[in-house]
């Protein structure tokens, strides 16, 4: 199976500074319309891209009369990859970008029937997910390491978290709404050699009426093998990964 498909280099994040907010003023400029180009049909294979896109959408993706997924408007590299994925493996060309009312978020839409169906074909509803959401069988019954891997960095990306307090070590993690999600996502984690725990719990402020169900590892050996061999592709956990391990390496030089 061909690697470059694989997640990128912690090395290789060099982006231009101003891309995305440049593009949108360009784009505002010349008032782009709804981009309605077909590059080719859907991928039907499940590939290293594929499973990427699906773990993407069971965290932050969303599907009505279109398909829609947010990126943090500081995650350059996480959006030039999901703009990549629309067009490699849904085979469109999305409607123009747009910032979110809250001004931190960028939204990547598409109301092309064949995005939308590529979604249902892996089992995602229609409409509010966030509850039901779960893993589409065919991630969770592939014998394919990285098929599952791909998936889980998507997952990760999105609804996931690196941190670290440096007098009590590292601790990743993923909240989610969906508890089937959660289970699904240990699962996986497990059958992979990892050991992740979990719990739920009510958020005391905010919209939440249901619980958030929360998978979460604080072993170093584990986190540290999470990042390096799943890894994100938000550019934000990159950062937040890159400068704890060099004030491991400045505290044991």
């Amino acid at each position: 199976m061909k690697k470059d498909l694989d997640k990128p280099s912690f090395s290789n994040l060099t982006i231009e500074a101003d891309f995305i907010n440049g593009f949108l003023r360009l784009c505002e400029w010349i008032r782009m319309p709804y981009q309605r180009i077909i590059y080719h049909e859907p991928l039907k294979e499940l590939n290293l891209n594929v499973a990427l896109l699906l773990g993407l959408h069971a965290g932050d993706g969303w599907l009505s009369d279109k398909w829609g997924i947010t990126c943090g408007q500081d995650d350059r590299s996480m959006f030039l990859r999901i703009m990549g994925l629309v067009r490699n493996v849904l085979g469109v060309e999305s409607i123009k970008p747009i910032k979110c009312s809250a001004g931190k978020a960028i939204m990547i839409r598409s109301g092309q029937p064949q995005a939308l169906a590529f979604f249902r074909r892996y089992g995602f509803p229609q409409g509010r997910k966030a509850g039901k959401v779960c893993i589409p069988k065919q991630v969770l019954e592939s014998n394919d390491e990285d098929i599952v891997k791909a998936f889980l960095r998507g997952l990760f990306s999105t609804d996931g978290c690196f941190s670290f307090q440096v007098d009590r070590g590292p601790r990743v993690e993923i909240q989610v709404k969906s508890e089937k999600l959660r289970d699904d996502f240990i699962h996986l984690t497990n059958w992979l050699g990892f050991s992740f725990r979990s719990y739920a719990y009510l958020p005391p402020r905010g919209k939440n009426k249901a619980p958030l169900q929360v998978a979460y590892t604080t072993q170093t050996k584990q986190v540290i093998r999470w990042m390096e061999d799943i890894g994100s592709i938000k550019d934000s956990h990159i950062k937040k990964y890159q400068y704890w391990k060099r004030i491991i390496e400045t505290k044991t030089s």
